[in-house]
């Protein structure tokens, strides 16, 4: 049983402060309370559906990572910003119907404040160069993604 005990009461509350805060402390360490910051909602943006599944499982294992959706190319994406309204944006460069590229810019110019990041094959070249000109915040090389695209995602989030 608690008793209510004004903050400045010098009187013996029948569980005391300490005991609480102690109580709290060990509840978080052993994962019984999690305390958590708001997660950062992503999109994932490949044509290659395995591709999107395996960056989906990757990126889900962090608790503070939200991935709200995929699409499959440039005009889905832009349609799933619009109603999702992820912070983060990964997406491919090469995709059919629109490309990263045309979808970065049409993104960025109707939503700017959602960070994109890009995928590429490739690390150089003129393709990577558009993608960062459309306001791309980064282009990593997909197999870079795995281990930089949860530090890059974090320091992409607004």
């Amino acid at each position: 049983m608690y008793q209510a005990v004004p903050a400045n009461s010098d009187s013996d509350p029948l569980v005391s402060k300490e005991t609480i805060k102690n109580s709290l402390i060990v509840a978080v360490a052993r994962g019984i309370i999690m305390v958590t910051a708001q997660r950062i909602r992503v999109l994932i943006v490949d044509d290659h559906l395995m591709f999107r599944q395996g960056l989906r499982s990757l990126l889900q294992s962090y608790p503070d990572i939200d991935v709200v959706d995929e699409a499959g190319d440039g005009a889905e994406a832009v349609s799933k910003v619009t109603t999702l309204q992820p912070a983060v944006v990964v997406m491919d460069i090469s995709m059919p119907k629109m490309d990263g590229v045309a979808a970065t810019r049409l993104l960025k110019s109707q939503h700017s404040h959602v960070t994109v990041l890009g995928l590429s094959v490739l690390g150089q070249g003129y393709q990577v160069d558009a993608m960062l000109k459309a306001g791309a915040a980064k282009v990593l090389t997909k197999e870079k993604a795995v281990d930089e695209l949860y530090e890059s995602i974090k320091n992409a989030a607004p």
